[in-house]
């Protein structure tokens, strides 16, 4: 099904081959909370023979893992997870929506920073405000230790760079509301997403962007 075993993303210029099973599979793990063989089952009306052998290809390729629910028990159940380069490939080559991906992940900041850009949808602002989750997914930094507490510190790094990007392609499109952006409900979640340092960061540099293009506005000014 597979060439060699896939190591990165950007040594698969067109992605891995898979079976139209095992694309239908990593959709669903990357997508589903707590996904076991009986759910591969129902959902791909495929019996277990033919999961176990698609699955298994998954795994010994890096694109999922399986986990007992309870590792102390020989005989747990069995739920399956996708691997982050498993979710890298889901969502570049099979098209996967990066927010299903990201609203699995267990972690506050992606949390908090889906809620703050929840009520945009103009689809040009949106596709700018899921750059820094992009980011976050597809840089090995931000996910090398789970539990690490320098890694936290990266994820967030990546998220608050990634947003200051963000809002520099925002204010280039033409029909960019800043009241889309700035509601009630989102600068509460940008309250919890930064803290006020790190917003006065942003601020600072956006004061410094205005000011840049000030600048470069007058010189037209002959």
């Amino acid at each position: 099904m597979f060439g060699n075993v896939v190591v990165s993303v950007q040594h698969m210029p067109h992605g891995p081959i898979l079976s139209s099973l095992q694309d239908r599979i990593l959709r669903l793990i990357c997508t589903t909370r707590n996904v076991s063989y009986t759910t591969l089952i129902q959902e791909t009306n495929r019996d277990r023979t033919t999961i176990l052998q698609s699955v298994e290809s998954l795994i010994k390729h890096g694109l999922i893992e399986k986990h007992k629910i309870n590792p102390e028990y020989e005989k747990s159940k069995l739920i399956f997870k996708a691997t982050n380069i498993g979710k890298q490939i889901a969502h570049i080559y099979l098209g996967v929506s990066l927010e299903d991906i990201m609203k699995l992940e267990e972690d506050k900041q992606i949390t908090e920073y889906l809620e703050f850009i929840k009520d945009i949808t103009d689809p040009l602002q949106r596709k700018a405000l899921l750059q820094p989750l992009s980011d976050l997914l597809t840089s090995p930094r931000a996910w090398r230790v789970e539990a690490d507490e320098k890694t936290r510190i990266t994820r967030r790094e990546i998220l608050k760079n990634g947003f200051k990007e963000s809002l520099l392609e925002l204010l280039q499109i033409k029909n960019y509301e800043v009241k889309n952006l700035f509601n009630t409900r989102s600068t509460k979640w940008l309250a919890n997403l930064f803290t006020t340092k790190e917003i006065n960061e942003i601020k600072e540099f956006v004061r410094h962007v205005r000011d840049k293009a000030d600048v470069t506005i007058e010189m037209f000014s002959v």
